[in-house]
Order: C-alpha cells, then structure tokens, then sequence
C-alpha cells in the first residue's frame, strides 16, 4: 500500500493529490506505531479537493458531504471508502482481483451464471440473512468467510418462454486471476442492524479458491488485519500492530483493545494473505 502510495504522489496531476498521498502515508505510519495520537481530520477533510469526493449534484451540492465534527452513521463507510479507493486508484493495485463464480443447479444439470470480471470491487459482500439468530453470540470468523461460498436458492427463468421463475441452487466458487500476487480480502459484512455479532479477531481462517493462471485449487490462510465496527454510537476501527496486539482507534485515541469491545457490530473486515497451499 505504501509503495503505491509513494508511485501515486510522484504521478500526481496537482498538488491537492500529492499533498492527500503525503497525509494518506503519514497516517498509515502514524496508526502502525501507536507512539502518539493519530489525527485524521487533516487527512480527510483534505479529500474534499479531490476527485470524486469533490463532485456536486444539479442543486450544487456535494454529492458526499465530508464532515469530521458530526460523521454519522448515515455516512456509509463503504461508500467512503468506495471513493478513496477511487481517489487513489486502488483498482491499479496488484492483488485485490476476486471473484464468485456462480452456477446455477436444477434437477442435475448446470448452467454458469455469466458475471462480470476484471471490474475492481473494493469488498466482497457477505450476507448474515440466513444465519440464525441464535448462533450470533458464537460466530467465528472461519464460519462468516465461509458464506463467501455459500450454496444459496435463486429465482430464475430456467426454460425459454417460462411465465414463472423456478427456484433453484446457487452454488458458488471462489476464484482469483494469480494467487502468488493476491495479498488482501476485504469482507463488507451485511446483516441486520443492531443485532451485534460476536467475532474473536485473533482467528486465522482458511478459504479454498480456484487460482484461474494454473487453473489448480488452492487454499489460502488469512489472517485478519483491520477491522471498521460500529461502537454504541460511532465508527471505531481496530487494527493488529506489529506486535500482533489490536489497538482500537476512536477518533484521536489509541488504545489497546479489550474483552469488552467484542460485541461491538462489525462491518468490514480486512485480512493479509500469509500462507498459499495446494487444496488437499
């Protein structure tokens, strides 16, 4: 990330761009060391200069508001984090291309639902919607990174002319373009509001992908990195330091993590890549 970064100030078109990238490296530095405080408010209200943060709607107003004093909930973190990602051209950054394949499966045969590939996606989308409410309490993380590959229902017009949708099986595949350059899993973690789930962060997970320039399956091991929840009235975000303990960042304050902090509701979730092996 850093290395990107620096490439990106070099290149930049204006000095709004080199002087977020130079912000965007100091803060990265600052929140790894925990020697002091970290303050963001430079950092983003920065951004407001730059594109697409500073794009308006027909009326003339942002599209995207930044504000550092009242930054609610109603401020998507995901679109937020949609935008840098644009703002930095994180879509140029080798070892973030992940894809679902999916399969549709009725009655014995098959058919590949056709998705789109190559088209950069900042995070992959899990949904708590069949998970029982029971089970929220105990939730590990090998059990959330799991319902990437989920076997779902879907409605679809299975037969050409059909005039109802038939339900049938989902079945879905990891897949990444090389796994010797893929580096980093971000989970956006959609499920019902308010309802806390409880993940122990100091968990490695596993996930079986399809590595599409050997075309061999692999398994990779993850570990979680970053993590973005929402902490009884704002954002927080816990990040696991060079000592492998997880601080949380509130605001300006960095301190290290708690039992407490475990029901805190999580949204996304970032893991690093630390181990590749053939599937078994």
């Amino acid at each position: 990330m850093l290395d990107h970064l620096e490439s990106f100030k070099k290149a930049a078109r204006n000095s709004e761009e080199s002087a977020a990238a130079s912000r965007f490296i100091d803060l990265i530095h600052a929140a790894y060391r925990n020697s002091k405080p970290v303050d963001t408010k430079g950092f983003i209200t920065g951004l407001q200069n730059l594109a697409p943060f500073n794009k308006r709607d027909a009326a003339g107003e942002l599209e995207f508001k930044l504000d550092t004093e009242s930054y609610l909930r109603h401020k998507d973190p995901a679109k937020f984090l949609s935008l840098l990602a644009e703002a930095f051209r994180f879509d140029t950054f080798p070892g973030w291309s992940f894809d679902v394949d999916e399969t549709y499966v009725h009655h014995g045969q098959e058919r590949p639902h056709q998705v789109a590939r190559n088209s950069f996606q900042m995070f992959q989308p899990v949904r708590l919607s069949e998970v029982k409410p029971a089970d929220y309490a105990s939730f590990s993380l090998q059990k959330l990174v799991d319902l990437l590959y989920a076997e779902a229902q879907a409605q679809v017009k299975w037969n050409e002319g059909d005039a109802n949708p038939t339900t049938v099986k989902l079945r879905r595949q990891p897949s990444i373009a090389d796994a010797q350059v893929f580096k980093r899993l971000t989970i956006q973690v959609q499920g019902p509001a308010g309802r806390p789930l409880t993940i122990f962060l100091a968990d490695s997970v596993t996930l079986a992908v399809i590595d599409r320039k050997t075309q061999q399956r692999v398994v990779l091991t993850m570990a979680p990195r970053e993590a973005l929840m929402w902490s009884h009235s704002r954002y927080v975000v816990r990040i696991r330091n060079e000592h492998g303990k997880w601080m949380t960042h509130d605001d300006s304050f960095v301190s290290e993590m708690g039992p407490g902090d475990m029901g805190d509701q999580v949204e996304l979730l970032n893991f690093a890549v630390t181990h590749i092996a053939p599937a078994p």
